[in-house]
């Protein structure tokens, strides 16, 4: 019974992130990286008055930006949607109230692991999903206190400010690279 369980809480977080994923590709614009093998872009959350983040992405990834009242999410995902890499993404939300996929999940199906990511310690939560025979690697996790200590010129305090990011991938190279790649994202103060 646990087993059916299982599968179908993962098949539903798959939906859920697959549908995420679809919504943002036909929905905002694109900012594509430059055509060498990496490209540091600056986001900012919740319109310009953030304080900037830089991510260095693959050249043939590209970024899209979704508003919402008091969120903003970044969709990274490849350029050429016929590429292999067609199902790989990186969701980045930047809000004050972040949800994790995997705690949907039943305990035993998700693996917890820390590694630096943003010059901190920082947890990561990664299981593996199938389906029509293809397996999926996901990993997420919360950036706590990434913008810490920092205000806007208008006093607003960032410091509540919450990243979660999520990451898909087929293959584990591909995701180790989009792994890479959120790891080496910085505040710019």
């Amino acid at each position: 019974m646990l087993g059916a369980q299982v599968i179908i809480a993962a098949r539903h977080i798959l939906v859920i992130a697959l549908a995420i994923a679809a919504l943002l590709r036909s929905s905002v614009a694109e900012t594509p990286a430059s055509s060498s093998t990496h490209s540091m872009v600056q986001i900012h959350a919740l319109g310009s008055n953030s304080p900037p983040i830089a991510i260095d992405l693959p050249g043939d990834f590209g970024l899209k930006t979704k508003d919402g009242p008091d969120f903003t999410v970044y969709y990274i995902g490849p350029l050429d949607e016929k590429s292999a890499n067609s199902n790989a993404c990186v969701t980045i939300y930047v809000g004050w109230a972040p949800s994790l996929f995997s705690s949907r999940l039943p305990r035993e199906i998700v693996k917890a692991e820390t590694r630096v990511t943003a010059g901190s310690k920082v947890d990561w939560f990664s299981w593996q999903e199938t389906s029509s025979g293809a397996a999926r690697m996901m990993r997420e996790a919360h950036l706590k206190g990434f913008f810490r200590g920092l205000r806007s010129d208008q006093g607003t305090d960032w410091g509540g400010l919450m990243v979660h990011v999520f990451i898909a991938a087929d293959n584990p190279a591909t995701l180790e690279r989009l792994q890479q790649s959120v790891d080496n994202m910085k505040l710019l103060r």
